[in-house]
């Protein structure tokens, strides 16, 4: 009978282990899912990456955490799942002083600049203890350089530039489970690096609203308050080698001529392509 004790409890805990030679539903064992993700350059090792994962054809969130990238490249972390058909889910760096609300979407409010996100997006069978799930990173902002020529010729007698600018839209974020941007005000004034030239992070854009108003600084121009406006959203689809779809959306340099209303673009994409000038 000495023997018999053990063997019982053996048995009993094969029957609750997810091992165990018992029929039984496998279901309720979790699935450990790891990540690889295939273009890390863009990110330094210890940038924080936050992973979210839904149930799907749901949109159910099951579990969302952050860790940072060296780990998830030395499969040092996994996110532990109920084992399902599918999975699905997102995963975002570079959201350091963004909001995710909704579960999904990666937002900021008015008067803030956007954030320059990276983001990946899977959807896999999680039925095995271990799925490896090889993922691709999409550059999910555009950052926009705005640099004022012949400065110069609208300088005070303190020698400045003077003139501010707000950019605003209709346009504050993505949602990192579709790829989609999402609607709210924005509105950023951005700090003027040098003399005429700025630079503001803008999100894939929702519609066609994205635009810059130029401000005569207070005292330092012979007229007040908003000087004109431009819509940037049109201004940048006058080059055909941009667009809001692109899988990864390139930076734009573009240089002002205000005394002349001339604008000039330069597409700066991972790989540089040239650039185009026109009158406005």
């Amino acid at each position: 009978m000495k023997r018999v004790l053990p063997l019982l409890l053996a048995l009993a805990g094969l029957a609750t282990s997810c091992r165990s030679l018992i029929l039984e539903d496998r279901m309720v064992c979790p699935s450990f899912l790891f990540f690889d993700i295939d273009n890390p350059g863009p990110l330094e090792s210890y940038n924080r990456v936050r992973i979210a994962s839904f149930s799907y054809p749901e949109t159910n969130l099951t579990l969302a955490d952050t860790t940072v990238l060296r780990r998830i490249q030395d499969k040092d972390y996994y996110m532990k799942v109920p084992k399902a058909d599918a999975v699905q889910g997102f995963g975002v760096a570079g959201f350091d002083g963004a909001l995710v609300r909704n579960g999904s979407e990666v937002v900021v409010e008015p008067g803030e600049n956007y954030v320059p996100l990276f983001r990946f997006s899977y959807r896999t069978p999680a039925l095995e203890e271990k799925v490896l799930i090889p993922v691709e990173l999409f550059k999910d902002y555009c950052r926009i350089t705005l640099q004022f020529t012949r400065s110069d010729a609208f300088s005070c007698a303190q020698g400045l530039f003077p003139f501010y600018l707000v950019v605003s839209g209709n346009t504050v974020g993505i949602d990192g489970l579709s790829g989609l941007p999402v609607r709210g005000s924005f509105r950023y004034t951005p700090e003027e690096e040098q003399e005429g030239r700025f630079q503001v992070l803008v999100p894939r854009q929702a519609d066609r609203t994205l635009q810059i108003e130029i401000w005569a600084k207070e005292g330092q121009y012979i007229e007040e308050g908003l000087l004109d406006t431009y819509n940037l959203w049109q201004l940048i689809q006058t080059d055909d080698r941009f667009s809001w779809d692109a899988r990864n959306l390139p930076d734009l340099y573009i240089l002002l001529d205000y005394t002349e209303n001339k604008v000039e673009i330069t597409v700066e994409p991972w790989i540089k392509e040239g650039s185009l000038s026109y009158d406005i």
